[in-house]
């Protein structure tokens, strides 16, 4: 897709696309088993870097699933859940483990007190994209989506851990340089662009499309009938682009600043073959912004937050692709290939 880039689940539950898919409304208060798991995940790490092995007990012993006094066994339930999400628990696991020897590798030890900030600051984050006034309101928000996007105490706590380790390891990279707080000053109150877009596979795809468009039909309707991007549905619309951002892809950027309201570009070359752009408004910088040094306070933690992400997700992904994993499990195996 012609969207921005991502480092996907790797780093943390994607702050975005969490306040996106979440809807306003009523939900839970803060999970009182979460401060319970991340107890209970600090012990468990603790016990297997001493003893080199995994922390087992006796729960595989007991049926997981009742069913009119009969019981369904593991055997019959772990095939199912390793076909249905075999690939992402694989990649969590692992992930969490490499994470694990590179901590003690640099002598990093994580505490309560990390695992507590990394909730924290995901629940402030979550709290600020999505417009809510109180710690309450965040809270509720967390709930629902983690209910919506089915991530229990388990899981929560070992993405807390992983955001946690990776933190700590990136975060003598991190450079806040007048460069780089003048470029978040320009993505949270600069120029955007609200555009559409085409994206084919083929050159000539592309070219048939702009005749079409030029011969009068609708650019929604064509992006609708033609397009692979995810916004096809939603006749070619993407989210505002702002052109100091480099998430976007700099032929989309390059381009779009060269049009004017109404207009439609060229064919240009991106990752996934040709895309076609339609400038449909340019967004003004708010009258009302404050001066760069009224915003600095806010723009250092800004900016610091999104080059921790970036270099945890460019970590998070080496160690992966570095790691020699062998998938046993045929079951694990549908998804991991």
């Amino acid at each position: 897709m012609v969207s921005r880039r991502s480092g996907g689940w790797l780093c943390m539950l994607s702050v975005v696309g969490l306040v996106l898919s979440a809807c306003a409304g009523s939900g839970g208060a803060r999970d009182p088993d979460d401060r319970r798991y991340v107890e209970r995940g600090l012990a468990a790490s603790e016990q297997r870097s001493a003893q080199g092995r995994p922390v087992g007990g006796s729960a595989m012993d007991r049926p997981p699933v009742m069913l009119r006094g009969e019981a369904i066994s593991w055997d019959t339930l772990l095939p199912r859940l390793g076909e249905a999400a075999g690939a992402l628990a694989v990649e969590e696991v692992v992930l969490e483990r490499l994470l694990e020897g590179e901590c003690a590798r640099a002598g990093i030890r994580l505490t309560p007190e990390m695992l507590e900030r990394e909730r924290d600051l995901l629940v402030s984050t979550m709290g600020e994209a999505a417009g809510a006034t109180t710690a309450q309101e965040s809270e509720r928000l967390l709930d629902r989506v983690r209910r919506e996007r089915g991530v229990g105490p388990v899981r929560f706590e070992s993405q807390l851990r992983r955001s946690a380790m990776l933190r700590a390891l990136v975060q003598d990279q991190v450079s806040l340089t007048e460069e780089a707080l003048r470029l978040g000053y320009e993505l949270r109150y600069g120029r955007t662009y609200r555009v559409r877009v085409i994206v084919v596979g083929a050159a000539r795809e592309a070219s048939a499309a702009v005749r079409r468009i030029r011969a009068g039909e609708s650019f929604g309707e064509v992006a609708a009938m033609v397009s692979t991007d995810d916004s096809a549905a939603r006749g070619g619309i993407i989210d505002p682009i702002n052109l100091a951002d480099t998430s976007w892809p700099e032929s989309i950027r390059r381009i779009v600043g060269m049009l004017e309201p109404g207009g439609i570009s060229e064919p240009v070359s991106v990752d996934q073959g040709y895309a076609i752009v339609r400038l449909d408004e340019v967004i003004p910088a708010p009258a009302d912004r404050p001066s760069f040094e009224e915003a600095r306070t806010s723009l250092v933690r800004e900016v610091r937050l999104r080059q921790e992400q970036l270099l945890m997700a460019r970590l998070a992904r080496r160690l992966l692709d570095e790691a020699e994993v062998r998938v046993l499990d045929p079951s694990l195996g549908w998804t991991t290939r």
